[in-house]
């Protein structure tokens, strides 16, 4: 009989992937003793964001997920090319919940986490998985919520890493961590003015950048 394992999701356009994804992914791995992180990249945005080609951003994040710790799941994105349909976290996790009995931890950063309420189905998410957030040490999220996101996260709240592992789906975590202060955005803009990018992203992606010439 196979081990259950816990498996955490990191949900993203990874659009390029970098260097805080990857110091947030190695945090909450070590932190809550996770089996595997899987990276899941967009396929289409629900909110019609224009991304890069899914073969890129795929490409740069197995490069950097060559450990045993790391995966990338091309879940949504072959949704989007068989079906054509918008990559809603919610049914992610129904199909990985449903079609084993691993231990699902979603993670989410508190700038998503303060436009839940946006998503699909949003409040079905901890149906199929629990639900990290992190924010930085000494920040005030709890002032950037709704009312109803914030009675939302205390409802459904722990503060003992040891409930997690108890309950298939259902609870929510904060995760507090200092890390670096990048977006995609800023590598974009960044490449844009040909400034040096290997602060913000691991070298692998940057050489395969210039190699493509994204961002341009």
């Amino acid at each position: 009989m196979l081990e259950n394992k816990f498996i955490g999701l990191f949900g993203g356009a990874f659009d390029p992937v970098h260097k805080a994804h990857i110091e947030i992914a190695e945090n909450v791995h070590k932190f809550l003793n996770l089996n595997k992180i899987m990276f899941i990249p967009t396929g289409i945005s629900p909110f019609n964001k224009n991304l890069t080609d899914y073969n890129h951003r795929l490409a740069m994040l197995n490069l950097v997920c060559l450990n045993k710790n790391f995966e990338v799941s091309d879940i949504e994105i072959t949704k989007s090319i068989t079906s054509n349909d918008k990559s809603y976290t919610v049914d992610t996790l129904k199909y990985f919940f449903e079609n084993n009995n691993d231990t699902y931890f979603f993670i989410l950063g508190s700038d998503a986490l303060s436009h839940l309420s946006d998503w699909y189905k949003w409040k079905d998410i901890i149906k199929y998985s629990h639900l990290i957030f992190f924010e930085r040490k000494g920040s005030l999220l709890k002032d950037c919520l709704s009312e109803e996101i914030s009675n939302f996260v205390n409802n459904h709240k722990v503060s003992d890493i040891k409930n997690l592992k108890q309950k298939r789906s259902g609870l929510i975590y904060e995760f507090k961590m200092n890390f670096m202060d990048i977006s995609s955005t800023e590598v974009v803009n960044e490449n844009i003015n040909n400034s040096d990018i290997t602060k913000l992203v691991p070298e692998a992606v940057n050489k395969y950048i210039k190699k493509h010439q994204l961002y341009l």
